[in-house]
């Protein structure tokens, strides 16, 4: 914009010169154009804004340190009369890490080049303005349409070993609460409040009043991937390395046909999946970089050991970025492993350290 104004005004300046030497029809002409033609030029953007509508379109999906091309649509009319500005803000919830773009173009579109190392699902919502040829104005463009962008996970080598899958299938298991009524859980009187559905509608028809089935025990499958959400002070890379830790140790299990449950925080409570085939893990991948993390928050292990009081027995396997976790917390009738991304330990549980590869060989021959 600055050189456009220099030549603008140079070309201003030898026209008066010439207008000044040879006050003619032609220079009169030329120099009324050149003042009318910026003029037009603001006019056309105002007019514009007001009706112009914007798209902003993007990859789906995109692997990590992948550069694609992020472009802003706009149908309007005079778009040669114009330019476009635009400010993108992209935020990654499950890292916390955020980002402001510039986009510049013709009237019609703008472009910039969005990437990320981190996976996780970007928000990209962006401020749009028109303006004029020298940028004297600009008019904001109302209604923009927020996009998102999914960031893959790389999974890491997972080594169990021999041994570990057998204390796995072993030790990870433990009865579950026996149920009456033929496994339909036990049955009480509903009370306001009670999700409907877990109303039993054929027996409350049978007995002429609602019942409602009683809270799940915990399943038989006592293999848990736990993740804290509280990042503190761990960096967007190691956020975005716990979470791949998580998926590439949950489809491990998933190709040894080792069912699991994975919980996390979620606006304040706690988020559960039970994961036994591959379905279940593309859907788990896809809740997973969805979620968002918080600065500081409640500690996961604290509000799963309130959530679940039952749970016990259990093989669990907590992924922090952080090592300040309440960890503890669980460990006190489960088995419990601090999986950390950096070099910090936990003196109150075992730890083990995210490298190029999880290696947990080590971690399930060790006596509970």
């Amino acid at each position: 914009m600055v050189r456009r104004r220099f030549v603008y005004g140079l070309w201003l300046t030898l026209l008066a010169i010439l207008w000044f030497f040879e006050n003619n029809a032609g220079t009169r002409a030329a120099l009324l154009i050149s003042i009318l033609l910026p003029l037009l030029s603001v006019l056309a953007a105002r007019f514009a804004s007001r009706r112009a509508r914007a798209v902003l379109v993007c990859p789906e999906t995109l692997r990590k340190g992948e550069e694609v091309p992020c472009v802003l649509r706009l149908s309007a009319s005079l778009s040669w009369l114009y330019g476009t500005h635009a400010k993108l803000r992209c935020c990654n919830g499950l890292t916390g890490e955020a980002a402001d773009l510039s986009l510049h173009g013709t009237g019609k579109q703008a472009a910039a080049i969005l990437s990320s190392e981190c996976c996780g699902l970007l928000h990209l919502e962006a401020g749009t303005a028109l303006t004029d040829w020298l940028g004297l104005c600009r008019f904001q463009v109302a209604g923009v349409k927020a996009a998102e962008a999914c960031v893959q996970p790389e999974l890491l080598p997972v080594r169990l070993g021999a041994e570990g899958q057998e204390r796995l299938t072993a030790d990870g298991l433990s009865a579950a609460v026996p149920r009456p009524n033929g496994g339909e859980g036990e049955l009480r009187d509903y009370i306001p409040g009670d999700p409907p559905a877990r109303i039993h509608w054929k027996l409350s028809a049978k007995a002429d009043r609602l019942l409602t089935r009683q809270e799940e025990a915990w399943p038989a499958e006592n293999i848990l991937l736990l993740l804290e959400t509280a990042r503190r002070n761990a960096s967007p890379a190691e956020v975005s390395r716990t979470a791949e830790g998580l998926l590439s140790l949950s489809w491990t299990l998933v190709s040894e046909s080792l069912p699991h449950t994975v919980l996390w925080p979620e606006k304040g409570s706690m988020r559960r999946l039970s994961v036994s085939e591959a379905a279940d893990w593309e859907a788990l991948r896809a809740a997973l970089l969805r979620a968002e993390t918080t600065v500081d928050g409640p500690g996961a292990c604290r509000l799963a050991a309130d959530t679940y009081p039952e749970l016990s027995g259990a093989r669990v396997f907590v992924f922090s970025p952080t090592p300040e976790t309440d960890a503890v917390s669980l460990a006190q009738s489960n088995a419990v492993t601090l999986i950390l991304p950096g070099e910090a330990s936990s003196g109150a549980v075992r730890t083990i350290h995210l490298g190029d590869e999880l290696d947990l060989e080590e971690a399930l021959s060790w006596q509970d």
